[in-house]
């Protein structure tokens, strides 16, 4: 396993940022809870499966550019939806492969998985909990 030097450690502390800011989502939709809770379903249900499977697919190919690629399209609706902390994991793993560094990226891609599953798991709570779903 590769060691990440001290001038990478920003790029694994991702608890700086929250998972999830609703505010931020839904403010984006105009404030229409019922658009916001349905694009969150969707995220959930079908987005992230079928994602993670592409992602999957690149990374059994070592495919770093299409890693990349999916990686900037998912950072956009992640800013659009207030997924705040995948957010960064994207933009870490796109900023570090366009500056052509190779060290981390393993690091970064099993990080971003992770953040995916991990935020699945906190948008599943979140609905349950504000609204029974």
């Amino acid at each position: 396993m590769a060691k990440i030097s001290d001038t990478e450690q920003y790029l694994f502390n991702l608890t700086l940022f929250p998972v999830f800011d609703m505010i931020s989502g839904l403010k984006n939709m105009h404030a229409n809870q019922a658009l916001f809770i349905d694009i969150i379903k969707t995220i959930i249900n079908q987005e992230f499966p079928t994602e993670k499977m592409a992602y999957e697919q690149a990374y059994a190919q070592q495919n770093w550019e299409k890693i990349e690629k999916l990686a900037h399209k998912m950072k956009g609706g992640c800013m659009y939806t207030g997924l705040t902390r995948l957010q960064y994991a994207c933009q870490y793993l796109e900023d570090y492969y366009q500056s052509n560094q190779t060290t981390s990226l393993d690091l970064l891609y099993q990080q971003l998985l992770h953040t995916i599953d991990d935020t699945q798991q906190e948008l599943v709570r979140w609905l349950e909990s504000q609204y029974g779903i």
